[in-house]
């Protein structure tokens, strides 16, 4: 029963077991206790048979729990405890915005404390079983008329419309018309054979019926499910044996649909329509947050926009050592094992959909995903990520490791691309790794280990031709503002972003073509890609790129990496033109990022960088890549003081992904470092607009301002063994009028 003193004693409970954070907590509560929030508890494991509503179960209290609650768990016993989901499956959580469900109240429960390089250590007490094939019918138009539901809904006025969601998609936990719904410390175990249709974990469902008043549609009663938390859980596995054979896993760990309109056509977007899974942004626990997902068929399949993972391991058990390949399932079927982790996507926005780490210097360490092997179905490469395929879609995804480990094996099998059905023909852009503004931007690299075994996956690959790492992106008709950018990661084995050489690829080549704006007269954009002189040196670096005259291009920036041997290795033997055949350089990519430049004369075609303070040996390889940028580069253009504070302001562009130029947010925004001396330390602040107010430090003096730089990048240039030399004096260090551009010519 939910009294006062109930919520009191596990108030106590919470703050005994997490005192590093009791006072944000007791913030919380007492907030939510003076709007007359309370906790439920379940003392009883659901069997799904007789005691289904008793008091003291979970179905008894989703029934009673009310707006601001807590649904906390005190079953005795040792765990875990497992609740049979029942014929129909549990009740909804229908209009209960802000409900916390909280599987760690249960004693003996615990959430994570491990680092995302590490095992999870959580210890989970309470599952939902729908191992026994019951689940939620979620096809809400019906709700009142051709389905009974518990909690009564009449939506009989909806009948005619476009539900998020069909009669035989079934939830183990369905949230309903309910904002800012946080579900954390419970494992979800189900079946690919339910009664009547799919099993997903956790359904986020909204509606908007016949009211067309936009004011009501922002209200959660009329239909809203936005800002939902999933937190600290387990989806697949069962915490008693978290080991492969236990694995219990189902279509979909969380879905999240939108509703349509009677013709069909797409809902409104709404502000504020985010799902966090794992790490919410400013979290002061982050490592408690993390999820696991684990023999599913998607770990997420939602349409909602301004969306976020991160702190997720994907296909990988909580050991972060033990994959969970999604053909185990069924090899033979292509729509569980060939569409990747997870589907996200439709809908126009102008801030970022965050895969990873957000780069605002906050958690950045502990925001990464760690994605588990995709095996071959039936001799073609599954995606990490299906996208949907329509409206301008911005997406950030850094940090994340793709096929090794946390102990740094790489898994095998494993040969996978990373994108099927993004498209850029409407403004898509996609920031894959770092912005390099001067915060987090080696934690934003993301590691990609692909094609392991090479030689049992592709024993004879002479003839073939290679998929890309990136061959499920296309475009017939790129705007202005669609780029991809792939910059500072660590590339292992992978197929090359794009293949010039696939006549299945004739889209690659239009966007290339179209976007960088050139007539191309070859197969490939060999203009683009940039080519590295032979006769460069450990102090310069010199080479030839296609220049910029008249596509509006402020910025090219030059990144040079160590490549990757055994990526050109293997790639040589698909003996294709473009990697120069079977004795040429393969599929070059960066192992090993050195550092970057901002080409000097971008309308020139040309460079000669000074490369000497990386303090490379002689003989050493290295590639570039290019990146062709529209973002204006930041310039300062006001400076006060008053008492101990300085105000800065500048112009220019934060580097996206933003589909309207210069549009501001955290996830990508400015670095403002500041020292006592040009020769530094250099100390490091973030903002996310053109303008900041800094406290002054000790006896600063100098103040510069890191924008960062996305855009579409090229390919990495053919290896160049770096000969011994210095750099001549047309590209040394100057003082006075020219230093400005002498940094700008220099590597770092």
């Amino acid at each position: 029963m939910k009294t006062g003193n109930d919520y009191h004693f596990r108030f106590s409970t919470l703050l005994s077991r997490w005192g590093g954070v009791c006072a944000l907590i007791l913030a919380g509560l007492a907030w939510a206790g003076a709007a007359g929030a309370g906790t439920v508890t379940v003392t009883v494991a659901d069997d799904g048979v007789s005691n289904i509503g008793a008091p003291g179960t979970f179905y008894w209290a989703i029934t009673n729990c009310g707006p601001g609650d807590t649904i906390a768990f005190n079953i005795p016993g040792s765990g875990p405890h497992y609740l049979q989901i029942p014929p129909g499956g549990f009740p909804l959580v229908y209009r209960k915005p802000n409900l916390l469900i909280d599987g760690y109240t249960q004693p003996g429960a615990s959430p994570n404390t491990h680092s995302i390089t590490q095992a999870n250590n959580a210890v989970i007490n309470i599952v939902i079983d729908g191992r026994n094939g019951n689940a939620r019918d979620m096809h809400y138009t019906g709700y009142g008329t051709t389905t009974p539901v518990v909690p009564a809904i009449d939506n009989s006025s909806m009948q005619n419309e476009q539900a998020g969601y069909g009669d035989t998609e079934l939830a183990h936990l369905g949230v309903y018309r309910s904002t800012n719904v946080t579900v954390r410390g419970l494992a979800f175990l189900g079946t690919f054979n339910a009664t009547g249709g799919d099993q997903k974990g956790i359904c986020f469902a909204h509606d908007y019926g016949y009211n067309t008043n936009v004011l009501d549609r922002l209200d959660y009663a009329e239909g809203s499910d936005a800002n939902g938390h999933v937190c600290g859980c387990w989806f697949g596995v069962d915490p008693a044996r978290p080991t492969m054979p236990s694995v219990a896993g189902f279509l979909i760990g969380i879905a999240h649909y939108r509703h349509q309109d009677v013709s069909n056509g797409p809902r409104p977007d709404l502000p504020n329509v985010g799902l966090t899974v794992g790490v919410a942004k400013g979290s002061t626990n982050p490592v408690a947050e993390f999820n696991v997902f684990a023999g599913l068929g998607y770990a997420m399949d939602g349409e909602n926009i301004r969306s976020r993972a991160s702190g997720n391991f994907f296909g990988v058990l909580p050991d972060g050592v033990t994959p969970y390949n999604m053909p185990d399932i069924d090899p033979t079927d292509f729509a569980i094992a060939g569409n990747g982790h997870f589907e996200w996507g439709r809908f126009d926005d102008t801030e970022p959909m965050i895969i990873g780490t957000d780069g605002d210097g906050v958690n950045d360490a502990e925001e990464g995903n760690l994605f588990g092997p995709l095996d071959l179905v039936n001799g073609s490469q599954a995606n990490i990520f299906d996208f949907y395929d329509t409206g301008r879609k911005p997406y950030i995804i850094a940090g994340n490791r793709f096929g090794i480990g946390v102990d740094g094996t790489v898994w095998e099998p494993n040969s996978f691309a990373i994108f099927g059905g993004l498209s850029l023909d409407q403004g898509t852009q996609v920031r894959f790794g770092s912005d390099f503004n001067g915060v987090s931007d080696d934690l934003e690299a993301n590691i990609v280990c692909d094609n392991t075994p090479f030689s049992t996956l592709y024993a004879n690959p002479v003839g073939l031709t290679a998929p890309s790492l990136f061959q499920g992106m296309d475009s017939s008709n790129v705007t202005p503002d669609a780029w991809v950018s792939v910059r500072g990661n660590v590339l292992v084995n992978n197929f090359p972003a794009f293949d010039p050489d696939d006549p299945g690829a004739s889209n690659f080549l239009n966007w290339w073509a179209n976007y960088l704006a050139y007539t191309v007269p070859s197969p490939e954009p060999t203009n683009a890609i940039p080519t590295l002189a032979a006769s460069s040196t450990v102090s310069l670096l010199a080479g030839t790129f296609g220049p910029t005259t008249t596509n509006g291009y402020t910025n090219l920036v030059l990144d040079l990496y160590l490549p990757d041997p055994q990526g050109q290795t293997n790639g040589a033997q698909f003996d294709q033109p473009s990697f120069g055949g079977s004795s040429g350089w393969g599929f070059v990519q960066g192992k090993t990022y050195l550092g970057s430049c901002v080409i000097p004369d971008p309308a020139s075609g040309a460079f000669a960088l000074d490369i000497s303070g990386l303090g490379l040996a002689a003989g050493t390889k290295v590639t570039a890549a290019l990146t062709y940028s529209s973002f204006a580069r930041p310039y300062i253009t006001k400076i006060s003081h008053a008492g101990t504070n300085t105000t800065l302001a500048w112009t220019g562009d934060n580097g996206g992904p933003f589909i309207s130029a210069g549009a501001g947010g955290p996830s990508c925004g400015f670095g403002i470092q500041r020292a006592e001396s040009l020769s530094g330390p250099w100390t490091t602040s973030f903002a996310a607009s053109n303008s900041i107010v800094l406290t002054d430090t000790g006896n600063t003096a100098f103040y510069r301002i890191i924008g960062p730089v996305s855009g579409m990048t090229t390919l990495c240039a053919p290896p160049v063994a770096l000969q011994s030399g210095v750099p001549p004096p047309d590209v040394a260090p100057r003082r006075g009028s020219n230093a400005r551009r002498a940094a700008d010519a220099r590597l770092r």
